[in-house]
């Protein structure tokens, strides 16, 4: 009798023993799954994106092909780079990141994404950066635009209006112009109060835009709501 007590304790504890090896095993084959996973995931990424665009590819575009890229002439861009170059939200992160984003890439960045519909995957595919880099320069940059809009988009004063009329005439033949009017519609996702009334005449979810502006297109007035 003690001698099948001690064979069936014996065979249990090979059982534990096996058990615990088979555990291992699987623990070993899942950590060298997910690690060849992220190997991939990190190849993918590097091979795909595109590298020394900013550096090498923008500053060689011509005037319309700048246009035809980020929505505006190099010379509205400097500008705009000029405004915001000196914002200390801005600056490159110092030491310990490996590759700091200048201003004029964190710009360029921006234009790219509210110009267009690429996904951030794409945009960070074209300026070699990571699909999170595109959403912070996105955030900063239009953080720190809206705190200019008083400063760039401003109403005629009344020294200004009789010079922005003449110049209305002269173009279009129309005395006593101060503003072009339109608007358009921008189209998003249902929000999730009161999704009706988001709902434009043409039957999809949206947000009205109004602007006004002068003879030579620079706006002097914009509503969203």
């Amino acid at each position: 009798m003690a001698d099948f007590v001690s064979n069936v304790a014996a065979v249990s504890a090979l059982k534990e023993m096996d058990d615990d090896m088979e555990k291992q095993r699987n623990n070993t084959c899942h950590i060298a799954f997910l690690a060849a996973s992220i190997i991939q995931i990190i190849e993918r990424e590097e091979k795909s994106r595109i590298r020394g665009y900013v550096e090498e590819v923008v500053p060689n575009y011509a005037e319309d092909d700048f246009g035809a890229m980020f929505h505006m002439k190099p010379s509205t861009f400097q500008s705009l780079l000029d405004c915001i170059k000196d914002v200390p939200k801005l600056q490159p992160a110092g030491a310990g990141r490996r590759d700091p984003i200048c201003i004029e890439k964190q710009l360029l960045i921006t234009l790219w994404y509210v110009g267009g519909n690429d996904s951030i995957r794409r945009i960070a595919d074209r300026f070699g950066v990571s699909q999170s880099t595109v959403i912070a320069c996105r955030d900063k940059i239009m953080s720190v635009l809206l705190t200019l809009k008083n400063r760039l988009i401003t109403w005629p004063n009344q020294q200004e209006i009789p010079p922005v009329q003449q110049k209305f005439e002269r173009r279009n033949g129309f005395p006593g112009i101060l503003g072009a009017i339109d608007g358009t519609h921008i189209a998003i996702r249902a929000p999730k109060e009161n999704p009706q009334r988001y709902v434009n005449r043409k039957q999809f979810h949206s947000i009205q835009l109004q602007c006004v502006c002068l003879h030579n297109m620079q706006f002097s007035h914009v509503s969203v709501g």
